[in-house]
């Protein structure tokens, strides 16, 4: 339904067109699905004659999640944006192409990238006393490599806080900075004060959780965080993915695959979630499911192929101590 919603239908008579905001909102929740035919329609989007659906459609365009992916279809889809006629939409496309390291850009590129990012810093300075300014500076400086300026924004914005959600997002983009840079202790601090001050959203258990599962001893911790996220966003896939590999982690192969199954069935082309749940089934001998999953994954990633023979053979083998693995 969103997706023929946020289609493009000039041929309908004016009565019956559906009008760019409704347009650019179905675009906007098309990039909660993460499936072949949100990401084809979103695509589309990113032509569309409408400004703001040209926008919401560039917004929705995430870099890989993955370190070291490629970022080739990110580049190709929002380079020729940088040209938009449309500040909004060539300011937004310079945003979200931050992410992507300088050495992957050709040298045209990543000038045009630099103009257009300064041309935005100029506009934000008509903003400079609002919180979301210095947040969205920040997470650009981030991108950039620039540490000290993104910190420096950050602690700007919290200091501002002219709501609470911005003195609590500030909070949560700085303890992800100093993750990054190893300074743990201090993302803890501010990630605690985030649950302290609004216990209810989910985001600030989930980053907590994760942070205290990359500290050796603390899991249990972390899946406790994980499971509080859970409970508050249900449909999260990556919070039910994360729990799940915690709690296998921590030997409780059945709770975990209670949450990768439903990690599975929210993000069904996600190959983590899937390369999980295969796991989990192993350790627990569920053969048959393991081989039904291990083939969605071979035809999903051509990465996976053979996993489902792989998963036969450990089946034909006698149980051994210990989990197997494929």
């Amino acid at each position: 339904d969103l997706i023929e919603l946020a289609r493009n239908r000039p041929s309908l008579s004016k009565a019956k067109q559906v009008g760019p905001i409704v347009r650019a909102s179905a675009v906007a929740l098309l990039g909660r699905y993460g499936t072949p035919a949100s990401r084809e329609s979103i695509e589309q989007a990113l032509d569309d004659p409408e400004p703001l659906v040209r926008a919401a459609a560039v917004r929705q365009m995430q870099p890989p999640e993955r370190e070291g992916a490629p970022t080739e279809q990110l580049q190709s889809s929002l380079l020729p944006k940088l040209d938009d006629p449309i500040r909004v939409v060539r300011t937004d496309a310079a945003r979200e192409l931050s992410a992507i390291p300088a050495d992957r850009f050709q040298a045209a590129d990543w000038k045009k990238l630099q103009a257009v990012l300064a041309e935005w810093r100029e506009g934000l300075k008509e903003t400079s006393d609002d919180a979301g300014s210095h947040l969205a500076l920040g997470m650009v400086d981030a991108n950039l490599g620039k540490i000290d300026e993104a910190r420096n924004e950050y602690r700007l914005a919290i200091k501002l806080h002219p709501t609470p959600l911005q003195a609590i997002q500030g909070r949560v983009q700085l303890g992800q900075l100093e993750n990054a840079q190893g300074n743990n202790a201090e993302a803890e601090k501010l990630f605690r004060q985030v649950v302290e001050m609004e216990p209810k959203w989910d985001e600030g258990h989930y980053s907590l959780g994760l942070l205290l599962a990359e500290t050796n001893g603390r899991l249990a911790e972390a899946a406790d965080q994980l499971a509080k996220a859970v409970a508050l966003a249900p449909r999260h896939p990556r919070m039910q993915y994360n729990l799940g590999l915690a709690l296998e982690k921590l030997g409780r192969p059945a709770e975990a695959e209670k949450h990768l199954r439903l990690a599975a069935e929210l993000a069904s082309t996600s190959p983590d979630c899937l390369y999980a749940l295969v796991t989990v089934l192993i350790e627990r001998r569920e053969w048959k499911d393991a081989a039904a999953v291990a083939e969605r994954l071979e035809q999903l990633d051509p990465r996976y192929r053979g996993l489902k023979q792989r998963v036969l053979d450990l089946s034909s083998r006698p149980r051994a101590a210990g989990p197997a693995a494929p």
